[in-house]
């Protein structure tokens, strides 16, 4: 299973569990991630959030 796909699918577990048990069933889901998985997401995350980034003002690319 590609990279993207499995995040979409750890999403979607997330989201779920969370809309119809709350957190501690989010809590349940996170807690019981491989360390595989929760490097997909964290890497994902951070990817993300330098998309997101503003541009430093005077930087050089």
């Amino acid at each position: 299973m590609s990279e993207p796909t499995r995040v979409l699918q750890l999403v979607n577990t997330a989201v779920t569990a969370l809309t119809t048990g709350g957190q501690s069933a989010l809590d349940v889901v996170i807690r019981d991630l491989d360390d595989n998985d929760m490097e997909i997401l964290i890497t994902h995350m951070a990817e993300c959030t330098n998309l997101s980034a503003p541009a430093v003002v005077g930087s050089r690319v």
